[in-house]
């Protein structure tokens, strides 16, 4: 997919933003240093500069590319909501600006990423100069390409008739999987009305493609149905993902694709587990869940690799239990992923590239601090400071800053989740350099000694893998469903259940049983409750949510961008 680059964007502007205009001295002053700033990727510095430029009443001959500088900045420092407010004001008062389809396109980005397609549409409508017109079609059509509910694209092929690149996406999705016999006639229309080659979209074709009509998925899972309340409170987690999947499988069927789930009880017992996979029945699946104890994982390789048959471990961050299968798959990421993803992104958004590095002296910590540390030497950096730390045995923290000047670093990592190492580190940032970029576990965001002001007011990253958007519209309406259906709130594991059955059900559909075969050529998408999901380069999820909290509310930092 094509990335929207911002920078291209604002250098279009370079011819324009040299001429002589008519501003007074601090006026230029202003705007100089907004781009300056800018440049120098301090964004809301940049802001500041330009905001005050900003209005077009004030005469200044700028005001609509300040307006635009403004709107790049908020973007890139994610403030979205001034971003949008200022686009807003932007076409509406200087629609005649020499560049205000950018306007409209930055506009569209932002509608799509709020998924209101509707507006996203109707805004890249504006666009039609030739320089901009192929990235305006590239960005509509990645994002349709990720939506998955068929029912709203039949509303936006109703709402925009005669719009191409949505009519061609929709026939795209139509040959992945979704065609159904009642699509023959908006399927003829669209290659008819839009030219598109027949014999890519034939009808016929479709049908003998080797899809399914239905699917089956076995789920393992330690129900525990038969056990005593204790086991039942210890393995709620495999009632609340099992709950998820129920409402992904009814999403799904909405979209017209249908999955039979098949659930057996799967808990510590290995005995039991092997049963299971020889069960003539379950070599028929198109798809295994489970089950979750590393225990199983030889069993469970044994069984993926000898029917050539797709199984996803839901909860491991453990990348041994996928033993080197290409029929083995993590929902989640693993420790060594999240730590090289973490690693990539300080070294790409961090301007000086050295690094210290302080771990607790447990085992996932530790292969944390050192993938972290072999990935961003890898990129180039330098890690000056290596440190493994105890704060079980010697919980005085302070000890270890003691002879450290954190003004010598680029940035911090803590890899623990204990509260002395926490306290410590926030404290000692806050009297040395609070501008230094910290990058830690999301597990201090729940540490009630450490208030969420602290948190903000310095320089914290917190890789946080299983974050949900609570104010993503997707998120809302699971929660309302949910909690209708079960009477309970969701809990995490409900909310991983929904996006595991949803995501490879999708998968399913859209390249059958094999869909191993696919994942190579396929880009990170958007999740429908996580943010994203990337399994091109590696059999667990490559995408590692990192964020941070701006003016006391949390900011996903590497959202993903088509």
């Amino acid at each position: 997919m094509k990335k929207i680059r911002f920078s291209t964007v604002v250098l279009g502007l370079t011819a324009m933003s040299f001429q002589a205009l008519a501003q007074t001295p601090e006026q230029d002053t202003r705007y100089q240093n907004g781009r300056a700033l800018l440049d120098q990727k301090k964004y809301s510095l940049a802001m500041a500069e330009f905001l005050p430029l900003s209005n077009v009443a004030s005469g200044n001959p700028r005001a609509a590319e300040a307006s635009y500088l403004y709107a790049v900045a908020a973007v890139k420092a994610n403030k979205i909501l001034e971003a949008y407010n200022m686009l807003q004001q932007l076409t509406r008062t200087a629609p005649d600006w020499g560049n205000i389809e950018e306007a409209y396109y930055l506009l569209a980005k932002l509608d799509f990423d709020q998924q209101d397609y509707e507006s996203a549409i109707r805004n890249l409508q504006v666009v039609e100069s030739d320089f901009i017109k192929t990235d305006a079609q590239n960005l509509e059509r990645s994002y349709l390409l990720s939506l998955g509910d068929k029912n709203r694209f039949k509303n936006l092929l109703q709402q925009f008739p005669d719009d191409k690149v949505l009519a061609k996406a929709y026939a795209d999705k139509l040959v992945s999987g979704w065609y159904a016999p009642e699509d023959q006639g908006t399927l003829e229309n669209i290659v008819r009305k839009f030219k598109l080659d027949t014999s890519v979209y034939n009808p016929e074709k479709m049908k003998a493609g080797g899809k399914k009509t239905e699917y089956n998925v076995a789920v393992l899972l330690p129900f525990s149905l038969n056990a005593d309340a204790a086991s039942k409170r210890k393995n709620q987690f495999a009632a609340d993902l099992y709950a998820g999947m129920k409402l992904a499988q009814d999403s799904l069927l909405k979209n017209n694709v249908k999955l039979n789930v098949f659930s057996y009880e799967a808990g510590t017992d290995t005995t039991e587990v092997g049963k299971i996979f020889r069960l003539p029945e379950l070599k028929t699946m198109d798809l295994v869940i489970g089950p979750v104890y590393k225990a199983s994982a030889k069993q469970t390789a044994a069984f993926a690799n000898t029917n050539h048959l797709n199984v996803i471990n839901p909860l491991s961050e453990d990348l041994e239990v996928i033993n080197g299968s290409p029929n083995l798959f993590m929902f989640e990421s693993s420790v060594i992923t999240r730590a090289q993803r973490a690693a990539d992104f300080a070294y790409d958004n961090f301007p000086d590239k050295t690094a210290a590095i302080i771990f607790e002296n447990v085992k996932d910590d530790t292969i944390f601090a050192r993938a972290y540390s072999k990935q961003f030497e890898l990129r180039g950096g330098k890690v000056k400071l290596f440190k493994k730390i105890n704060t079980k045995k010697s919980p005085n923290v302070m000890a270890i800053y003691k002879n450290v000047d954190l003004k010598t670093f680029g940035h911090l990592l803590v890899v623990s989740d204990n509260l002395p190492a926490a306290v410590a580190t926030v404290s000692q940032v806050q009297s040395q350099n609070p501008k230094l970029p910290v990058i830690t576990k999301e597990t201090w965001l729940e540490m009630p000694q450490l208030s969420i002001a602290q948190l903000d007011e310095t320089e914290l990253y917190f890789i946080y893998p299983k974050y949900a958007d609570l104010k993503n519209a997707s998120v809302r309406q699971f929660r309302r469903k949910f909690t209708s259906t079960y009477n309970v709130p969701p809990s995490h594991y409900a909310y991983a259940g929904f996006e595991m059955l949803f995501r490879y059900g999708s998968l399913l559909n859209a390249y059958g049983p094999d869909f191993e075969t696919f994942l190579p050529q396929t880009n990170t998408v958007s999740g429908t409750l996580f943010p994203a999901f990337n399994h091109a380069t590696g059999r667990d999820n490559q995408f590692v949510p990192i964020l941070k909290l701006e003016n006391k509310q949390l900011m996903l930092m590497n959202p993903v961008i088509k």
